[in-house]
């Protein structure tokens, strides 16, 4: 007999016989219905109402007919149309369950696939338009939020990366040649070997850039992004294959299908094609208004600008003297000769200290900060300005005064220009403080000043390091952002790092071991999934808020109308017009993410700073080398990596962890840069690239342009690190900053650190709470916390986001109150499919969750629950922060008590219990990436697959294994399988998180009210250390607590009653549920329910004294008792009574009651 006969023969014996009800007969039709109604009749209702009140609880109590209808169709659309989630959840659900219920559930889902079936299909001639376009939008919709296209665009990443390099492979061999030409071109016209070398190193710098430039188009996207999506093709048709054999297996394990069809499996993998081609087609479309490329337009307009500057250069001599001879120049060259005076005694007071150092580089460290000082200035750390304690060095002195550096002079030569040029008087000054500068360092004892600015820092030997001052100096004159590097740090960047101790060197491997572990433990599908729906709803916040300026603007304009100010009218009217078209630009932004990630990263490659850091960290915190390493743009950092670090990078690759992290920031910086050019310029980030002036915004610092963009440039970049939960808010501007940094670098502690990886993660959602209730607009005009960064937040975007903010409260409320009507937990919410899904770790879309249910409990109840404010500070307060902390805390607290009491064997027991969590920590975490391997030999396990109790057995080795369970099953211990209190629905294997998507199952009468009071379902108040025990009761109990939960929902009018007296219902429920439960095991005869008696009545029975006491005489410890057997366990029973009667009897026996 086939597959086929034997399921049908199950569900006609279960139809007539064994489900007491007979089979339901064929499908019904009429002519002339539309879809709804064809549906609406009985017959075919009743297979509906069946499969959905299976499938996902969905009752009439509480949905209409419609609803439950409209549901069915959007779960068997998704199911037909392959999404992947919907098909493996749906299998997993017709392998959950045994015996007659299992055989039940999947007769119900063969008749609804069958009745689907029935339909003919979404273009029939049956269905009107509007039924057909309802039909495209949810197949459509279905397709494009599949989770297996995160694992696409990881694959697609694997093909992308071998067409970048061959492209920049070829333009470094170009680039080289070009700076070898130059080199022979320079030696021959007799310039010294340090010249030559540096005409060598800007030729190839320039050939590089210029080869990139040309091939940017052509090379880049063609041989790496067109390589991005022919790999994700490849991937979307074996997905698309094998997805379809998913469905098609649900079908056969419900009886609707014969066998497997594998011709059927091959279309649907040539179907898989499609997307590819459609993102190749929008790409191409979308070219016609990309975003230009930032080295192209800086070349274009440096040209531009050099003609100029030749056509003046016959003028400017004169007027570069003048600016020089200005009295601002004079005055802070004073400064600078005052301030020179005061520091050579401080430096000359470190050399003496330096004479009883073991360090032999500590004069030359004194030399080199003197230097960097007088060069580059040095800062007041209060107050972040070159007053009061600090002054400007010289390199400063000229960059505010206005003194440009000629495009085609190099840093040297300006410097020694720049002097020549001072006046008569200037020029003494400067040698006056160089003189003393001098005289105080060992190093420059040989060189005067001219000398000093003509001499080539390569062409001086290890000794002369100070000479690379006029090389940070030209880095800090080129500096991009508001503010300049301290000296201190420039200084720390040239001075070599004193020999480590042993102990710097441990503390080192074990924070890269560490870092390694948070990067194993983020790479997770899952993982990458969260961090993109976090984003998704991070960036239409964004949106919105930018939208409500918009009208903001609108609103402003027509007030300035009225009044008769056109020139203002017109200028906030195109503000208005400017941020909704910054959406339209956002929607072709996304449409092509691989040309705009190729756009924004030559824009960074021009601006170096703003790219380290925005790719400072991934999502997580975790620190990563800069983007032209990660790429191998930089050809003298290419290195060879190790297993371990190709074995990283691989899973990191497929699983999309770094493809996910340079997209979406890409996608964020483009829109933010985007925004801040239009509200500061009046013109798109497109238009401002293709200014002919461009180079003075990007490559001239010191001038007024270069500054002003810079400040803009800086908060487009936190805006987008923002965004994407990225950005680092530890410092030390103010204890705010310094409160976040140490919250930020516990990871780094050797050991604890793992136990709070993700303190970074933990600030930026902290702050985006902060910036969404007002928070942080109050903050920076009352409070002023968190240093200057705060103050010079966007005061307009913290208004938007604020209102953003309490809209969605309002909007969630509104959700919550008809969620709690129906009994869903705070974290659930029903999905257009009437699936229910669980966004328990789903942030940000939780906040509003979370709070619209208070809000909803304070509509409903006038008061708020407990258990929901203790809920906001585990998810989101500091709880949610230290949770991993948790039983390794209590078990280091405990151990001290019980130190205390001299207990030894117990103190090493709760040793080995703090130990074992720190290492089952680090081993989940390597292995957390075998997850998915792991869930799909759970998968293929079938029917046969059963959850097991986790708790029983050895706990550091279960926590270790908590990911690899399945791979590792043969050296898994034997346990029973898992029982709740609460529920007795079968648990199915959880694929669906390994895409960020967790189904929960229809919920029991008693989880409604706990979800109605907004208590916990762990909080049962059932409690025993022996998990055998603890799994035996559930099971006993689970039906007491339902069938009481019944009588008192349907028969006490329990939406009538109020928030305390629905919470002492509850309580009621479960004490008396727990009285029947243990009177039942007490008479039951059987041994593991009379063990599970006696181990609760051993419990009830004794103080912590007395059971220690007694347990000392069998050698166990109280989560083992289930080891003892029934008689042993009488003994004990007996023995702690009489413990307990000897503890009560001590007062009478002193005659004191």
């Amino acid at each position: 007999m086939s597959t086929y006969q034997e399921r049908q023969k199950q569900i006609d014996e279960y139809f007539q016989g064994g489900g007491g009800t007979e089979r339901p007969p064929e499908i019904e039709k009429q002519e002339g219905l539309s879809l709804i109604e064809t549906l609406s009749l009985d017959d075919n209702y009743n297979v509906i109402k069946d499969y959905m009140s299976d499938r996902f609880g969905m009752e009439e109590t509480e949905y209409d007919k419609r609803k439950i209808i409209d549901s069915y169709i959007n779960q068997m659309r998704k199911f037909n149309a392959g999404q992947s989630v919907v098909a493996l959840t749906e299998l997993t659900h017709l392998n959950s369950g045994e015996g007659d219920e299992l055989d039940a559930r999947r007769a119900k889902a063969a008749q609804a696939y069958k009745l689907f079936d029935s339909l003919g299909g979404a273009f029939s001639k049956d269905r009107t338009l509007g039924e057909k376009l309802d039909a495209v939008g949810d197949y459509a919709r279905a397709i494009v939020v599949d989770p297996v296209n995160l694992v696409s665009l990881g694959v697609g990443k694997l093909f992308a990366a071998g067409g970048s390099r061959a492209a920049i492979e070829g333009a470094k061999r170009v680039a080289f040649r070009a700076g070898k030409l130059a080199a022979n071109n320079a030696a021959k016209q007799g310039l010294k070997k340090t010249a030559v070398e540096r005409v060598q190193r800007e030729a190839t710098q320039r050939a590089l850039q210029q080869a990139l430039q040309k091939s940017k188009r052509k090379v880049i996207l063609d041989k790496a992004d067109r390589k991005a999506i022919y790999g994700s093709l490849g991937f979307d048709m074996a997905a698309a294959g094998g997805v379809d054999l998913t469905q098609q297996q649900a079908e056969v394990t419900s009886g609707f299908k014969d066998d497997l069809d594998f011709f059927q499996a091959g279309l649907s993998t040539a179907t898989g094609a499609l997307g590819g081609g459609l993102q190749l087609g929008l790409i191409a479309i979308s070219k016609k208004k990309n975003i230009p490329l930032a080295s192209i337009e800086l070349h274009r307009s440096s040209e531009i600008q050099k003609d100029l500057d030749n056509t003046l250069n016959s003028v400017s001599k004169k007027r570069r003297k003048e600016i020089l001879a200005s009295g601002d120049v004079t005055q802070a060259l004073l400064k600078l000769k005052e301030s020179t005076s005061r520091w050579a005694q401080k430096v000359a007071d470190g050399k003496e200290l330096a004479k009883v150092s073991d360090d032999p580089k500590a004069s030359i460290d004194y030399d080199t900060e003197f230097a960097v000082m007088f060069f580059n200035g040095k800062k007041d750390v209060q107050l972040e300005r070159a007053d009061a304690a600090g002054f400007e060095g010289l390199v400063q002195i000229l960059a505010k005064a206005g003194y440009r550096q000629p495009f085609d002079m190099n840093f040297t030569d300006f410097l020694g220009n720049a002097f020549e040029d001072l006046s008569k008087e200037n020029k003494k000054i400067v040698l006056e403080a160089y003189d003393i500068l001098k005289q105080s360092s060992d190093q420059l004892k040989d060189f005067n000043f001219e000398e000093f600015i003509k001499l080539d820092a390569a062409a001086v030997s290890e000794g002369g390091r100070i000479l690379q001052v006029k090389s940070q100096g030209k880095q800090l004159f080129t500096k991009l952002g508001l503010e300049d590097p301290s000296p201190e740090q420039i200084a720390d960047a040239i001075v070599d790092p004193v020999n480590k101790t042993t102990y710097e060197k441990v503390k080192k491997g074990a924070i890269d071991f560490q870092s390694l572990l948070i990067r194993s433990i983020i790479t997770h599908p899952g993982t990458t999934a969260l961090n993109i729906l976090g984003w998704k709803a991070a960036t239409i916040n964004q949106s919105i808020s930018d939208m409500i300026r918009a009208s903001l603007y609108s609103g402003n304009a027509l007030i300035k109308t009225v009044a008769g100010n056109t020139e203002d009218a017109a200028k906030y009217k195109k503000l208005a017009v400017s941020m909704m078209d910054l959406q339209r630009q956002k929607v072709r932004n996304m449409v092509d993410p691989y040309g705009t990630k190729d756009t924004i990263l030559d824009y960074m490659a021009v601006r170096p700073e703003a790219q380290r850091e925005i790719f400072r960290y991934l999502n997580g915190g975790v620190e990563v080398k800069g983007i032209l390493d990660e790429f191998e743009l930089n050809p003298d950092k290419i290195k060879d990596k190790n297993f371990v670090q190709k074995t990283n990078e691989l899973f990191e690759t497929l699983y999309a962890v770094k493809a996910q992290d340079f997209i979406t920031k890409t996608q964020e910086f483009a829109y933010a840069i985007d925004k801040q050019v239009r509200i500061k310029y009046g013109k798109t980030f497109a238009e401002f690239l293709q200014d002919d002036e461009l180079v003075k915004y990007l490559s001239q610092p010191g001038t007024e342009m270069f500054k002003e963009f810079a400040e803009i440039e800086a908060r487009a970049v936190q805006d987008a690190l923002r965004n994407t939960f990225s950005k680092k808010y530890g410092g030390n501007d103010g204890y705010l900053q310094k409160l976040a940094n140490g919250i930020e670098e516990v990871r780094n502690v050797p050991g604890i650190g793992v136990l709070a990886p993700f303190g970074q993660f933990w600030n930026n959602s902290v702050a985006f709470m902060f910036d969404h209730s007002g928070i942080s607009l109050i903050n920076k005009y009352v409070v002023r916390a968190g240093g200057e960064a705060a103050q010079k937040r966007d005061t307009l975007d913290l208004i938007t986001k604020s209102a953003v903010g309490y809209s969605a409260l309002a909007i969630g409320t509104y959700k919550q109150m008809q969620n709690l009507e129906e009994g869903l937990a705070w974290y659930e919410d029903r999905d257009e499919d009437g699936s229910v899904r669980s966004y328990l770790y789903e942030y940000p879309r939780n906040v509003p969750m979370l709070m619209g249910r208070m809000g909803a409990h304070l509509v409903r109840d006038g008061a708020v629950p407990q258990d929901l404010l203790k809920a906001f500070g585990d998810n989101f307060g500091t709880r949610a922060l230290t949770r991993d902390f948790g039983d390794s805390y209590g078990a280091v607290i405990k151990g001290f008590q019980i130190a205390a009491d001299l207990e030894d064997q117990e103190l090493l027991d709760l040793t080995g219990q703090f130990l074992g969590e720190i290492v089952s920590q680090y081993v989940s975490g390597f292995t957390r990436r075998l997850e998915p391997v792991n869930q799909t030999i759970a998968m293929l396990k079938g029917e046969d697959y059963e959850v097991v109790d986790k708790k029983q057995g050895t706990k550091w080795i279960n926590d270790s294994l908590r990911y690899t369970d399945e791979i590792f099953s043969s050296i898994k211990e034997d346990k029973d399988k898992k029982e709740k209190a609460l529920s007795d629905e079968p648990m199915p294997v959880p694929i669906g998180k390994l895409v960020g998507y967790r189904e929960v199952q229809p919920s029991s009468t008693i989880q409604k009210l706990f979800n109605d009071i907004g208590r916990p379902e762990w909080d049962t108040g059932i409690r025993n250390k022996s998990p055998e025990a603890i799994n035996h009761y559930n099971k006993y109990v689970r039906p007491q607590i339902e069938m009481l939960a019944d009588i008192v929902l349907y028969n006490n009018d329990w939406d009538n009653m109020s928030l305390k007296d629905k919470q002492n219902s509850v309580k009621a429920i479960l004490r008396v549920a727990n009285k029947n439960t243990k009177e039942v095991l007490k008479k039951s005869l059987d041994p593991d329910e009379k063990k599970t008696s006696l181990i609760f009545s051993i419990k009830g029975a004794s103080s912590k004294q007395s059971l220690r006491k007694a347990l000392k005489y069998f050698d166990v410890s109280e989560k083992d008792l289930f080891d003892l057997d029934v008689n042993q366990l009488y003994m004990l029973e007996d023995m702690v009574k009489r413990f307990q009667k000897d503890i009560r009897g001590t007062g009478k026996r002193l005659g004191i009651e």
